[in-house]
């Protein structure tokens, strides 16, 4: 199976667990299949083989940056229903920044995260790509 395959089914089958905690359909997604999807990608960085040949040395370092940051979320659990609810949001935005550097897809990439809700104590999940997220601040910016 392709890494971008893998890697969107990876990001679906997480998605829909961050998004329901009563996920069960086909079971809860086992991390032990990011694992080897990292081992994997950190194995094509080093030998800048494949789609990684033409990867700057700036891109491979923040890839295997983020990585570190996605095993340690992960660490020693076995299923997305082991970590908290900002743990998985953490694992999507690191699963989904990697991405973005292989793919070269930087501004596509998907960012979640929970914001309060205006007159509200709930918080809600609010996920828009890292384009519009940059297009958001600019126009803070320009207002002021």
């Amino acid at each position: 199976m392709s890494i971008r395959i893998f890697t969107f089914t990876a990001l679906v089958l997480l998605g829909l667990a961050v998004a329901s905690p009563a996920f069960s359909a086909t079971g809860p997604l086992k991390l032990d299949a990011i694992r080897s999807q990292q081992s994997e990608i950190r194995a094509g960085v080093a030998t800048r083989t494949g789609i990684y040949k033409q990867m700057s040395d700036r891109d491979r370092d923040l890839l295997l940056r983020e990585q570190v940051g996605v095993l340690s979320i992960i660490g020693d659990k076995q299923t997305v229903d082991d970590l908290n609810a900002q743990q998985r949001i953490a694992l999507f935005n690191g699963l989904e920044k990697i991405e973005a550097f292989i793919n070269s897809t930087e501004d596509e990439r998907m960012i979640c995260e929970y914001r309060a809700t205006i007159g509200s104590n709930r918080r809600t999940r609010v996920c828009i790509t890292a384009g519009e997220q940059r297009k958001q601040r600019e126009n803070t910016r320009n207002q002021i």
